[in-house]
């Protein structure tokens, strides 16, 4: 250990005093001119009273791997991502708490794609049928949006593929990596008259670390974009993947991993615990000018998704259908002669699972124990008006109120009928004080309300029959925040938040311990997130460049007596580290080379609700090389790197209140991969 904190300090030392002679041209697009989509009014980062991010070009590609979403999310303050290497699980995202529960998918937090909702209407969200390298940018509001996009809205994570080029152009590569890492692609695009397009397609395999991880993935991504004859625009998308194998090593004790950290849980050995999932999506938005420089905007999206889950003595399988529409409407206001914005807007989804349970016997599909149909209607109103007070001072305000139903017709009869229906409703306003002192300095005040409603997964009962356990409430949140956004000098950009959220009812899983791999949920009681969010970004595009984010989060349940009656009042809630640090310095030469060193200092945690089980903290880094080179009208780039650089031993991800002490997956050792790649513009 102390050989490698000596390497860290070296590394730095000559690293981080090159950012002072960096003279190089400056950036085609300032940060905080960049617009923010995701708050529905568009608006310049600059304009935005909350804690937000833009990730564009090198923060989203630049020679890395692409493995998951939380290779980029790093260098974001108040984000939290695990679970790259357990593709059985899915990524665990965390915005300021929201969405740590998670054992499996992302809760918490609303992710749309192209401006298509990705979460489905009770709440759960998966990212799975994005390839990663077609992604132009990516948005994120961090704290409760509750007042935009009702439930399960803790944070906001958007997602955009490429748009349609304006000439024809051609993009391939292959990319191999260690424990079987093959992965290649294909994407094209061109533009006819007032109509664009662009298409992907990928196959991704990886054989794992750890024994039970192998995976297999087929993708095919598509976008069509139309200008309208009225000023307007026509965006269409759609989506097919299918992953036939994705296998689940399990969590391990701490003596397993002691002796062989590679392996896989004996009972996940067993079973042959893993997933298998097709899906299909389609997406339609379009923006219309109106007169009096109004707008209207459209949306409509269905998703297909087939899933089957083998878990230690269950098998799940799950037939899921969810689609909606949504209606804006926004135009400007006069209010005494100072200008305003108006956004009037109705959002309707609708989802519709066939959830069936077997045994698992050995691997093999068993006797049928569950059979239940599962209906979700989640209708919801909102309206959000900014109101220029001074031209320094705007005032925001906004309001939704959401209604969702959730219904189950049990057709397992054998135990009786269990069929069941739950309601929920929930009022979620926000408001909002912007400060812009000069277009270099912005300050903020936010006060903004959530909730978050069980998911029918979550709603399952112990005992496991049908129907619902009705003694789960919605999660309730308030947050409220204190920002600034600085950019003292060109090319320096700061920014600083701090906040505290107050929850009544959170959301908490265990696992049950007479089914492995099942969690049931309970409600906290209060619970209450403290933190603070710092970034700094240094440098130019080419030459030398630095960036620096910190987040400190104390997030404590206030009042808490478990399911066994024990009082938990004043324990940190598990899964959240206090403290993250993530550094990145980088060159690029004037050639195009891209040469990138990253660190992050992932401080302890914990890994339970009675703070039993500390997780060590860490030191993860890595070293990324991007080559371009022109050969005829070809662009030929070769790019590759190295993960966990100095071999840090630390956990992938952490299973939360898991029972038998089976909560660390331990990520890989010291690895490297390889990409190579060639495109073309006709």
């Amino acid at each position: 250990m102390t050989s490698r904190r000596t390497c860290y300090a070296v590394l730095s030392a000559v690293c981080l005093p090159c950012i002072a002679v960096a003279q190089t041209p400056i950036l085609s697009e300032e940060p905080l001119r960049i617009t923010i989509t995701a708050g529905r009014l568009d608006n310049t980062l600059a304009e935005t009273p909350a804690a937000a991010s833009v990730l564009t070009d090198d923060a989203l590609h630049g020679g890395r791997q692409q493995l998951g979403l939380d290779e980029v999310l790093a260098g974001v303050p108040g984000v939290f991502a695990v679970n790259r290497y357990n593709f059985a699980q899915d990524l665990r995202l965390s915005i300021r708490g929201f969405g740590a529960r998670a054992n499996f998918g992302i809760r918490g937090v609303r992710i749309l794609i192209d401006g298509i909702p990705a979460t489905t209407p009770d709440g759960q969200s998966s990212v799975d049928d994005i390839d990663l390298d077609s992604l132009k940018r990516i948005e994120i509001i961090r704290g409760p949006a509750g007042a935009l996009y009702g439930p399960s809205s803790g944070g906001v994570l958007s997602l955009e593929t490429r748009q349609s080029m304006t000439t024809p152009y051609v993009e391939s590569s292959i990319k191999r990596g260690a424990y079987g890492v093959d992965a290649v692609r294909f994407e094209g695009g061109n533009t006819h008259g007032n109509l664009g397009y662009a298409l992907n397609v990928s196959r991704f395999r990886i054989a794992g670390y750890r024994a039970q991880s192998a995976a297999e993935r087929e993708l095919f991504n598509g976008r069509i974009d139309y200008d309208l004859k009225n000023g307007g625009e026509l965006t269409t998308t759609f989506a097919s993947l299918d992953a036939p194998l994705a296998q689940d090593p399990g969590g391990l004790t701490a003596e397993q991993v002691r002796a062989d950290p590679r392996q896989a849980a004996p009972i996940n050995l067993r079973f042959d615990t893993g997933e298998s999932v097709r899906q299909q999506r389609f997406g339609l938005h379009t923006r219309h000018p109106l007169a009096g420089g109004a707008e209207l905007r459209l949306s409509g999206y269905f998703v297909q998704r087939d899933f089957a889950n083998r878990l230690p003595f269950n098998m799940i399988e799950l037939d899921r259908r969810f689609g909606g529409v949504g209606v804006e409407y926004q135009r400007g206001t006069q209010w005494a002669g100072v200008f305003g914005r108006l956004l009037l807007g109705v959002d309707v989804d609708y989802q519709s699972d066939e959830r069936r349970r077997r045994a698992n016997l050995d691997g093999v599909a068993g006797d049928l124990r569950f059979d239940q149909r599962e209906r979700v209607m989640n209708s919801g109103i909102f309206i959000t008006h900014e109101q220029q007070l001074t031209q320094q001072l705007r005032l925001d305000t906004g309001l939704r109120y959401d209604r969702l139903h959730i219904a189950a017709d049990d057709r397992f009869l054998n135990n009786g009928d269990d069929s069941d229906a739950v309601s929920f409703a929930h009022w979620s306003p926000s408001i909002a004080l912007l400060v812009q002192r000069d277009s270099a300095t912005q300050l903020y005040a936010r006060i903004a309300t959530g909730f978050e409603t069980p998911t029918t997964t979550e709603l399952a009962r112990i005992d496991g029959n049908g129907g619902f356990n009705n003694t789960l409430d919605p999660a309730t949140s308030v947050n409220y925040e204190l920002g600034a956004r600085i950019m003292p000098v060109p090319d320096v950009h700061i920014e600083a938040a701090v906040f505290q959220i107050d929850i009544d009812d959170q959301l908490i899983p265990f696992e049950i311990a007479s089914s492995p791999g099942r969690f049931a949920f309970e409600n906290a009681g209060r619970s209450r997130n403290r933190g603070l969010e710092t970034a700094l970004s240094l440098g130019k595009y080419t030459g030398w460049g630095l960036k620096l984010a910190y987040t400190y989060s104390d997030f404590r349940f206030i009042t808490f007596t478990d399911k066994n009656s024990v009082a938990l009042d004043g324990n940190n809630f598990p899964g959240v580290p206090m403290h993250l640090f993530n550094l990145e310095s980088r060159y690029r030469y004037s050639s195009g080379v891209y040469v990138v060193f990253e660190a992050r200092y992932t401080g302890r945690y914990y890994a339970d609700n009675l703070n039993t089980v500390k997780i060590a903290s860490s030191i993860n880094s890595g070293l990324r090389l991007s080559y371009p080179h022109f050969v005829g009208g070809w662009r030929v780039n070769i790019s590759g790197g190295i993960n966990n650089l100095f071999d840090e031993s630390y956990y992938s991800n952490v299973r939360l209140n898991a029972n038998a002490g089976r909560y660390f997956e331990p990520a890989p050792s010291r690895h490297g991969y390889f990409e190579f790649g060639v495109s073309r513009d006709f």
